[in-house]
């Protein structure tokens, strides 16, 4: 059989390291890929919703034990960091997304969901400040 190339919708578009690779090469769970999915497309297609589903994820998983049982070790494992720093600094993404993705993907491979809805929080009342939060 044939393998199928994945064709995603314009917002995922143009990336060289598409953000569905990128999951599944890190072996993020069902939790943390849509976290970072969200967060990825948020500026591109659904702004201040996706920001709440990712919210509602992180906060999810926080209710959930953490699969991490030591700080930083996803990001050791194998070529991770490589991959990591791969998809961050892609063209699509200006500088200020690449750091906030970069401390996104951090606490998501923790498992830190609670710091992670956090900021997510902080992200919506700078870029939403008028619009309501919850």
């Amino acid at each position: 059989m044939e393998k199928a190339e994945y064709q995603g919708e314009a917002h995922y578009k143009g990336y060289q390291y598409e953000p569905i690779k990128f999951i599944t090469d890190m072996k993020f769970d069902f939790i943390q890929g849509n976290i970072l999915k969200y967060l990825v497309r948020y500026r591109k297609k659904n702004g201040l919703q996706d920001l709440k589903k990712a919210r509602n994820y992180a906060e999810f998983g926080h209710s959930y034990p953490s699969r991490v049982t030591s700080y930083g070790i996803v990001l050791e494992e194998d070529c991770n960091l490589e991959r990591v720093c791969s998809f961050v600094s892609q063209e699509q993404f200006e500088e200020t997304t690449q750091d906030f993705l970069m401390i996104v993907i951090t606490l998501i491979c923790n498992y830190q969901m609670k710091e992670l809805a956090h900021l997510i929080d902080m992200q919506m009342a700078i870029e939403y400040p008028t619009q309501e939060q919850e």
